[in-house]
């Protein structure tokens, strides 16, 4: 099941969401199967599709390339993470206050790049509370494991705080090139909640 949902996304484009995916259905072999075989052999594959997503998918191959580099490309492919990261160091520890930022002018603003405008209209501290709040969910959930009186229980609560995780990991780092921008949205807090729903 899991492989014809990562088929679908592929099928569609959403290489972020795949990603998100596949790192829960990670979470899950490794807790309830203990197959650390079946789970390297599975890794080695999705490392070699992921290689020939970037080679052969054109859109894939240039975020890659701008990875580390968005400075150099601010104009052109690099302009919505610099914009970011322009935002969050204007917005400095404390923000602008609600409204008074200047990333809502950019696509995507309030999905992809929410963090930026978190960051900006309410502060660094604040913004680094709303990561925080995502690390407790994963600390949380692994305080849950022990506690359960099923195994689904425990590999339930893991799987979906992998995905919250993952997710805003791709978002947060993303967005300030600390990793490429995947277009994935922050769990709970980006506009849209129909990556939720689903």
């Amino acid at each position: 099941f899991v492989f014809f949902c990562l088929l679908a996304l592929a099928y569609i484009s959403d290489f972020g969401t795949a990603l998100v995916y596949f790192a829960a259905m990670l979470i899950i072999l490794a807790l309830r199967l203990s197959a650390i075989k079946i789970t390297v052999i599975i890794s080695a594959g999705a490392l070699l599709a992921a290689t020939a997503a970037i080679k052969l998918i054109p859109y894939v191959s240039a975020r890659f390339s701008l990875y580390r580099h968005v400075w150099e490309y601010a104009s052109s492919g690099g302009y919505q993470q610099t914009q970011t990261m322009m935002s969050i160091s204007s917005g400095g520890l404390f923000g602008l206050s609600l409204g008074n930022g200047n990333l809502h002018n950019v696509s995507a603003a309030d999905t992809d790049l929410v963090f930026g405008m978190i960051a900006e209209e309410f502060g660094l501290i604040f913004a680094l509370c709303v990561a925080l709040i995502f690390a407790l969910f994963v600390i949380y959930a692994a305080v849950c494991i022990t506690r359960t009186r099923s195994i689904y229980y425990a590999v339930t609560s893991s799987a979906a705080s992998g995905i919250f995780i993952c997710q805003a990991i791709l978002n947060i780092f993303g967005s300030v090139d600390l990793l490429p921008l995947t277009g994935v949205t922050l769990p709970f807090i980006s506009n849209g909640g129909s990556s939720m729903i689903a």
